[in-house]
């Protein structure tokens, strides 16, 4: 892809503007030592030829995202993620939204629609139009919404290795690399998605095949002026870590986490976030959370997005039932619900009072939801929300939603945690009124 030109800056110097002009290689410097008559010119341009001058703010050339907060054009971008958790899935879909230029997963995207690549190492041809597809229909898209902007490509009909192994050990595959370059030039792709990395060596994940591989992707970046994005799998979580997936636990070491600018790591919801969600289950494992795990040319963002897994059914049935077809997995977008949506505005000194009042006969609330004065019933009375006993089981749908009410008043200081002894004298946690942090 040929790049842009971008006009030459304006810069300053002594309070006037004039065109920056790279130096004459003839030109000497001051004291006239630029380079000796009898040693022949370098083929390489000199470095540290022209002094730097501040340019006119307005005419600096703006970063090209070409995905909001992610791809960036010229840039190597990865994306870390245990198997089976959606990362190919979350991948497609944004290669469509470019493609269509529609902001499908609610990230801001700008509209425009873009020329992207998608090789996907694994699946084969077939497979990734039905995922493709699956992603349009559920999103509502009109047969021509990528015209001829999408390119799909498949590992299993067009075998692509950069890396090889050889007796003397890992070798760098030209004509492989070669032919990934001049297909990214000749499409005038904006963006290619590799998917997995792995599926670029025959040689061992290593962080000596890694720094290959990357260092070969950041330059064909650089120099067709597309963005690449790499999906790249995990090792097993390390010991201690609670299962939490971090850019650290990409096979092959911190070689590929540290040619790229951006790392952004997808985590499984968990079944005690799930729970703490209002999950019912085992579906929790349709959800997971995006988080950037190395932004070095931006300010890290805090914030995560969640996405959910939907089941989009195709119409490619059997004859005597079209309707019932493949089952395929769509990302989209899910936001964490609010515990506190719809409540009323006195809902805090209502269930303050409910803490203060206790139980008829004065004992307090049990803070447990096993017990049978759990805290949780009387407030679902107050709210007139969805919480029984069923047997030994808590059940309702506002169980989860009450659960999470109750652990921010205990973080806020609404509620108080003391320590009581039952009937058998054990000590039990109880909740009592409590005095609200400076703030609240």
């Amino acid at each position: 892809m040929s790049e842009t030109k971008v006009p030459p800056f304006d810069v300053f110097e002594g309070g006037k503007t004039h065109d920056f002009k790279p130096r004459d290689p003839d030109e000497q410097f001051d004291d006239g030592q630029w380079a000796p008559d009898d040693e022949p010119a370098s083929k390489h341009p000199p470095l540290w030829a022209e002094p730097f001058r501040l340019p006119d703010e307005a005419s600096i050339p703006r970063r090209e995202w070409l995905y909001p907060g992610f791809l960036l054009r010229k840039f190597l971008s990865v994306t870390v993620a245990p198997g089976g958790a959606g990362k190919s899935a979350l991948a497609l879909v944004e290669g469509v939204a470019m493609a269509s230029g529609n902001d499908l997963l609610g990230r801001g995207y700008d509209g425009v629609q873009r020329r992207v690549g998608i090789f996907n190492g694994e699946d084969p041809q077939d497979e990734l139009a039905r995922r493709v597809f699956a992603i349009a229909k559920h999103n509502r898209m009109a047969g021509d919404a990528i015209g001829d902007r999408l390119f799909l490509e498949s590992g299993r009909r067009v075998p692509l290795k950069f890396v090889v192994t050889e007796k003397a050990g890992p070798r760098l595959a030209v004509e492989a690399v070669d032919r990934f370059q001049e297909a990214i030039e000749l499409g005038r792709l904006d963006v290619a998605i590799v998917d997995p990395l792995v599926t670029l060596t025959s040689a061992a994940e290593t962080n000596e095949v890694m720094e290959l591989l990357s260092a070969e992707l950041a330059r064909i970046a650089d120099e067709t002026g597309a963005a690449i994005h790499v999906v790249h799998h995990t090792r097993k979580p390390s010991p201690g870590s609670g299962g939490e997936i971090t850019a650290d636990d990409a096979r092959g070491g911190s070689a590929l986490a540290n040619k790229a600018r951006i790392v952004r790591v997808l985590n499984r919801m968990s079944k005690d976030e799930g729970e703490r969600a209002g999950l019912d289950g085992h579906n929790h494992r349709r959800f997971f959370r995006l988080g950037s795990d190395k932004v070095n040319l931006t300010p890290p963002d805090a914030d995560t997005s969640w996405h959910e897994i939907k089941s989009v059914r195709l119409a490619n049935g059997p004859e005597n039932d079209p309707t019932h077809g493949d089952s395929m997995g769509v990302v989209t977008p899910w936001k964490w619900p609010d515990a506190f949506s719809d409540m009323p505005a006195d809902c805090l000194g209502r269930a303050m009072a409910v803490a203060r009042r206790g139980q008829d006969d004065g004992s307090p609330w049990k803070e447990d939801s096993q017990a049978l004065e759990w805290i949780g019933y009387a407030l679902a009375k107050e709210f007139r929300l969805d919480a029984y006993r069923e047997g030994r089981k808590v059940v309702g749908k506002d169980v989860a939603r009450l659960k999470s009410m109750i652990r921010q008043w205990i973080g806020s200081g609404a509620f108080a945690i003391e320590k009581r002894k039952d009937v058998k004298g054990n000590e039990r946690p109880v909740i009592v009124e409590g005095i609200l942090n400076a703030g609240e």
